[in-house]
């Protein structure tokens, strides 16, 4: 087999590693994940694989024809390549800068949640008569108390 052609494979995730194969087409393969590293391949063409994070680094690879892949972040080096439409390759200043932003926003985000989680049970032991809380408490009244019982 020289030549593998999907078009619309919504569920193709990922390819064999087949000797031989010396060009692979890819149409929007939705679910496509990930290629192995097959040696004899020469030629490699993706088209809106949406789900597809990078493509190994094969030897031999002359042609590389990428479009529209949103997750795509990297490619390996060939004789020619042609990207067009990828975010992730080469992302600009700006788009890195959002990326951060909405990264430590989300950490931020995720913190507070499992904060949120514990507090019920924090504040439940804190403030039990066992708990710091409720031991402080039962020596502030018992500093009143007897501050009142020496005044009288």
């Amino acid at each position: 087999m020289k030549e593998i052609n999907c078009y619309e494979c919504t569920s193709l995730i990922s390819i064999p590693n087949i000797k031989g194969l010396e060009e692979l087409i890819f149409y929007e393969c939705t679910s496509l994940i990930s290629i192995p590293n097959i040696e004899s391949l020469k030629f490699i063409d993706c088209y809106k694989c949406s789900s597809l994070t990078f493509l190994p680094n094969i030897e031999g690879l002359k042609i590389i024809l990428c479009n529209d892949c949103a997750l795509l972040t990297s490619i390996p080096t060939a004789e020619k390549s042609e990207i067009r439409n990828c975010p992730w390759i080469n992302p600009e200043k700006k788009q890195m800068d959002n990326l951060i932003k909405l990264q430590q926003w989300f950490d931020r985000y995720l913190r507070r949640k499992s904060l949120e989680s514990i507090i019920f049970d924090v504040s439940k032991y804190w403030y039990s008569p066992d708990g710091p809380g409720g031991k402080a408490a039962i020596k502030r009244l018992n500093k009143i108390k007897n501050k009142k019982n020496l005044k009288i």
